[in-house]
């Protein structure tokens, strides 16, 4: 009888041993899923950016200065969309910084939750000129 009991607990153990195995398999895709999105939500950010910022040159001869950047007017006259910058990934607390380089350059950091395409996880540099 105490064999039996024995194999029977080996059993249960290599069961439940498989479902934790599992569960963490679901879990860390699930997990990997979401920063994907989210990183693919702030590449498409990015994009606009790149747009109204070039929209912004055609029209005044220069980038914005961080504080036009910042002013939401000005985002929605050549914005899309006002840029959010707030993020919920935990790699990083903002989506993105810009600096504007000189009249004619500036520099947008941003940050992704997960590797996209050429970028990598957490801050990537993108310089205009």
């Amino acid at each position: 009888m105490g064999e039996f009991f024995k194999k029977t607990n080996i059993a249960v153990l290599a069961v439940i041993v498989v479902a934790a195995v599992f569960v963490a398999a679901v879990f860390l895709g699930i997990r990997h899923g979401k920063a994907v999105a989210g990183a693919k939500q702030v590449e498409s950010m990015v994009a606009e950016l790149k747009k109204g910022l070039d929209y912004f040159l055609r029209d005044q001869n220069r980038y914005p200065t961080a504080q036009e950047f910042l002013d939401r007017n000005i985002q929605l006259t050549y914005f899309s969309q006002a840029p959010d910058n707030l993020t919920d990934n935990s790699v990083c607390k903002e989506n993105f910084t810009y600096k504007r380089v000189s009249l004619t350059v500036y520099e947008l950091d941003f940050c992704l939750a997960a590797n996209l395409g050429q970028y990598r996880a957490g801050w990537n540099k993108l310089v205009r000129q």
